[in-house]
């Protein structure tokens, strides 16, 4: 059995993760330009008259709106970049951002309005973090041109539990008897695909998310790879089209990553669904070799279409453009965050402990619950010990190493999830309202855990070795 990641399954990995991630950009840079061919007035107009219809607020936050959605600050952020038009063409390879200027105006919705209002739709400063290749730019561009800001809420959302429909249908579909693969193991990755689908559907926040501009369009992305790798056998399929599949969804989840944690949530599910995948009595070795050049591909999609992206700015802004991203990224990262005193900042520095940011996160467990405290309290303190419990039912009841490896898989793509809200604390604490969507995974992982179990205690077990007859009985036959 040869666990063992060789150096030709290396080189290949990076070469179809380099390759599939450099269409994959040279794509969204193409979508990019073509947005800004379509004309700002329909969505400037759009955007004056949900102004005027109170379709859109000043304020940065509205807790628990199911219809105007939570998230107004990203959201007019995206708002404005569909409306701005780059007077060079290196800006047309950049999103801008407007900053705020010291009239009182505090929030960046109020900005926008006051601007539609005075008719001026020209470029602005550039903003530190948002001067890159910005696919829900491109999307709402398209979207607006068409739609009003309530047409466009409505799309994004019905999109988002479409999907999420798709998923659970097609995998009900294969449960059927007589209509789904009769091996087990596809069975399997059905149960697994209805499991996560009823994760993402009651716990990812989409009532107060799922309209958003800043938000739909990457989980339209992790719920479309939801249905591919439920519908096959991931270590089924050739070396070259796992890693093209994986770089791609990379990619894409780079496009559309806003700091608000898709990257994780997608890394996870990768884990996952890949302990739901092989033949029953599939080895170890495929397993681990897959889970590895996966994450590999996976990351090295995300990280590529970032380098690309930066590698755009520089072109364009110069060593500014990699200092800034570079400051953003230590700030979102550290350990520190500003003091405020009555709401306003007052220049001091607080330490960020673990403690800090799981309170944050527990504050705001209510946006996966339908606005229920005390409900999502419950219920993510009964996942935590359904999967220790599940985790060691699977881990008892397990019939070969294989089995150990598939529990470990859902294990590690749990534990992905924690090292991310450790390495972006100051992140995770000042946007825990958002940032506590990533704890979606912990029901799913449970869910999946489950799936496990149950499998491990009720499938179907390898039939016993026929008994070897005496010795002396052979030699007479």
């Amino acid at each position: 059995m040869t666990i063992a990641v060789t150096a030709k399954e290396t080189l290949l990995g990076a070469g179809v993760t380099i390759a599939t991630t450099a269409v994959c950009f040279a794509f969204f840079v193409a979508v990019q330009v073509l947005s800004y061919w379509i004309p700002p007035d329909r969505a400037a107009a759009h955007l004056r008259q949900a102004f005027v219809d109170g379709d859109l607020q000043l304020a940065n936050s509205l807790p628990h709106d199911a219809v105007k959605g939570y998230h107004q600050r990203n959201d007019c952020l995206v708002f404005w970049m569909t409306i701005i038009r780059p007077e060079e063409i290196g800006e047309y390879l950049s999103a801008g951002q407007f900053v705020g200027d010291p009239s009182g105006r505090t929030t960046y919705c109020e900005v926008m309005r006051d601007h539609l209002l005075d008719d001026r739709l020209g470029t602005e400063d550039y903003g530190n973090y948002l001067r890159y290749l910005h696919g829900y730019r491109a999307v709402t561009v398209f979207a607006l041109s068409v739609l009003d800001v309530p047409g466009m809420r409505l799309l994004y959302k019905g999109l988002c539990y479409a999907l999420l429909l798709t998923s659970c249908l097609l995998a009900l579909r294969r449960l059927a008897p007589g209509r789904g693969p009769s091996d087990e193991m596809a069975q399997l990755r059905a149960s697994g695909g209805v499991a996560l689908t009823v994760a993402f559907a009651l716990f990812y926040g989409l009532p107060y998310f799922g309209q958003s501009p800043s938000h739909a369009p990457l989980a339209w992305t992790i719920f479309a790879f939801l249905i591919f790798a439920t519908g096959r056998d991931l270590l089924a399929m050739g070396r070259v089209a796992y890693y093209a599949a994986l770089s791609a969804f990379g990619a894409f989840v780079a496009f559309f990553e806003y700091l608000t944690g898709g990257a994780v949530i997608g890394l996870a599910m990768l884990l996952g669904l890949l302990a739901l995948q092989g033949e029953r009595h599939t080895a170890p070795g495929p397993y681990v070799r897959r889970s590895v050049l996966g994450v590999f591909a996976y990351l090295g999609g995300i990280v590529l279409a970032f380098l690309f992206n930066l590698a755009l700015n520089f072109w364009h802004f110069g060593n500014d453009a990699l200092i800034r991203f570079a400051r953003a990224l230590i700030t979102r990262m550290g350990t520190t965050t500003v003091t405020r005193t009555d709401g306003v900042v007052d220049g001091g520095q607080a330490k960020i402990s673990g403690l800090d940011v799981a309170e944050a996160l527990v504050a705001k467990l209510d946006f996966l619950a339908g606005g229920n405290p005390v409900l999502a309290q419950l219920v993510f303190v009964a996942c935590g010990f359904a999967i220790v419990g599940f985790a060691v039912v699977g881990l008892i009841h397990a019939r070969s190493a294989t089995s150990v490896v598939r529990v470990a898989l859902v294990v590690a793509s749990v534990a992905m999830v924690l090292l991310w809200y450790a390495a972006f604390k100051n992140h995770s604490l000042i946007h825990a309202a958002f940032m506590v969507r990533v704890l979606v995974w912990i029901p799913a992982a449970a869910l999946l855990m489950a799936v496990l179990a149950f499998e491990h205690l009720w499938g179907e077990r390898p039939a016993p070795a026929a008994p070897r007859r005496p010795l002396a009985a052979r030699r007479r036959a």
